[in-house]
């Protein structure tokens, strides 16, 4: 959470010093939301993922345990088989919400805005050698081809799995 802060404060002490009104109001309303939102969920399923992983190992733990205190009974291999099965149900229910995955991605397209950012702000990359207002549009343009090209993968994926 500090880390996330004190890059806060780096980029709106950066978005202060812009001069085009317009560009300063996008990246305020529309590219710094848009990468909270990505951080947000980026969280959400990196938690999600542990929470699953983490109770998948304590109940995989149980199964040895409880096979050494088998006496044999049909209720002792019940408990075991049902151990076993809530492993398997906790395996394919991650599996299924794709929570690695997910928490890759949104943090991965918000460290990508974040790159395009700083790349503008200290006019590297393929901001080099440019005049301000073609840097301008080059960031807009950057921002909303990553925004429209996760938005396109996030229909293909629900589109795909709904039919």
């Amino acid at each position: 959470m500090e880390q996330s802060n004190r890059r806060n404060n780096e980029l709106n002490s950066w978005i202060d010093k812009i001069s085009d009104e317009n560009l300063k109001h996008y990246i305020r309303h529309r590219v710094l939301p848009q990468m909270q939102f990505y951080s947000n969920k980026s969280q959400k399923y990196k938690s999600s993922y542990f929470r699953w992983i983490n109770a998948s190992i304590f109940i995989s733990f149980l199964i040895p345990i409880a096979s050494v205190f088998s006496d044999g009974s049909i209720l002792m291999k019940a408990v075991i088989a049902a151990l076993g099965a809530a492993i398997a149900g906790i395996t394919s229910y991650i599996n299924v919400h794709s929570y690695k995955e997910l928490w890759v991605n949104y943090r991965f397209i918000r460290e990508q805005i974040y790159t395009i950012l700083l790349y503008y702000f200290t006019s590297s990359g393929d901001f080099s050698g440019k005049q301000q207002e073609e840097q301008n549009h080059l960031l807009v343009e950057s921002c909303e081809k990553i925004f429209k090209s996760e938005n396109q993968t996030w229909k293909e994926k629900n589109v795909s799995t709904t039919e």
